[in-house]
């Protein structure tokens, strides 16, 4: 038999009155706990955020400027080109960059001959172009000529002197030589933005030897490192940016020696902004170092030096580089924000006299340039589109 557990009556008073004195324990041993615990643990005072300040600057409200520069190598002419000294021989040079640089605000190329009217106008060795260059130069929308190279002295000291007056009494700007009591960097200002432009050469062919010293301190500007120094940072206190063209390097050798690194180092060191080199008559590497842009060769702009006359059809290709500068002045900060390079090929045609026309290589196989060239020129174009698009690679900003 399966025996059933005893039932008990619940007694509901007595539930109640237990249930109540548990509660009334158990809040007071809660306070107490808080309290003992307090005594270890400081409370920390609620966080209250302070309002943020309001700041009313709208960038779209800054005064923002900027301005275009271009920059390419040697303007190199040799006894073929003064066959014909006229304006127009000259002028087909810049045929198919002409509205490109006119509608730019700077233009800046390497003058690498002279102009004196006082001897006889020839090429190589000792350079000498007629005036009806400049004038071209001028049309085509250059602005300024870098003067110093080492065919600077190539028609004496007299040479340096006419060759400004010349450039000058067309428009042009000048650095790098200067006449008597002037100052040696170039200092422009575009669109409310100050550039400094500083020159330097390796030396003039040894011409210089039969120069006294008094006349090369005057009018000439050799690479000095202390003086580079001095000079470089005496621009940044009164320009934006400064730049630099020098005449350097080892010719026809497509990479920059270590002399040049050393110095591209330091310069950037000493505040150079961009660095624009010469010299070698082939286009060399280039590198950002820090925020210094450097070109170490331009190549030839404009020459009779080609694959058939020396062997090197390196010497047929230049370079135009191409930056824009930009200045918040509500800021005060001060930047590049565009640094692009172009190959250029130089076309030779015509036979006594010859012609020549600079033809930016991305633009004729774009089809922007109508010409009708023979199979060799086009695979010339192309082979220097792609070998220096490839050689000048550089950190965009």
């Amino acid at each position: 038999m399966i025996k059933l557990k005893k039932k008990y009556r619940i007694n509901y008073k007595n539930l109640a009155i237990a249930l109540l004195t548990v509660f009334a324990i158990v809040l007071v041993a809660g306070l107490g706990i808080k309290k003992i615990t307090n005594l270890f643990t400081k409370e920390k005072d609620p966080i209250v955020e302070k309002p943020k300040e309001e700041h009313n600057h709208d960038p779209k409200e800054d005064e923002i400027t900027s301005f275009s520069f271009i920059n390419v190598g040697d303007l190199l002419y040799h006894s073929t080109f003064i066959k014909d000294t006229s304006v127009e021989n000259f002028a087909k040079n810049y045929l198919y960059v002409k509205k490109w640089f006119n509608d730019t605000d700077l233009v800046m190329g390497n003058y690498e001959t002279t102009t004196n009217p006082n001897r006889e106008y020839s090429g190589y060795p000792n350079f000498n172009t007629p005036a009806n260059a400049l004038v071209a130069i001028k049309d085509a929308g250059f602005d300024i000529l870098n003067t110093n190279n080492n065919h600077t002295l190539d028609t004496g000291i007299q040479g340096v002197k006419t060759t400004l007056e010349n450039a000058r009494e067309n428009g042009l700007l000048t650095v790098g030589t200067q006449l008597e009591n002037e100052p040696r960097r170039l200092d422009v200002e575009v669109n409310k933005i100050k550039v400094g432009i500083l020159s330097y050469s390796y030396g003039y062919n040894g011409i210089d030897a039969w120069v006294d010293e008094e006349d090369k301190a005057t009018y000439l500007n050799y690479i000095d490192e202390a003086k580079m120094e001095r000079e470089i940072k005496e621009s940044n206190t009164l320009n934006d940016f400064t730049l630099i063209n020098i005449h350097w390097g080892d010719e026809y050798h497509t990479k920059p020696n270590d002399f040049q690194v050393d110095l591209a180092h330091k310069m950037s060191e000493w505040g150079a902004d961009v660095i624009l080199g010469s010299h070698p008559h082939v286009i060399q590497t280039a590198e950002k170092i820090n925020n210094t842009y450097v070109i170490y060769s331009h190549g030839n702009f404009v020459s009779d030096q080609r694959l058939e006359s020396l062997d090197d059809i390196e010497t047929e290709r230049g370079l135009i580089t191409e930056i824009t500068f930009e200045k918040n002045h509500t800021q005060d900060i001060k930047d590049i924000t565009s640094f692009k390079n172009y190959p250029t090929w130089v076309r030779k045609y015509n036979s006594n006299p010859y012609y020549y026309n600079v033809i930016p290589t991305g633009m004729f196989l774009n089809g922007e340039i109508d010409l009708d060239l023979g199979s060799d020129s086009i695979r010339r174009i192309e082979l220097a589109d792609q070998v220096i698009s490839e050689r000048i690679q550089i950190q965009e900003p």
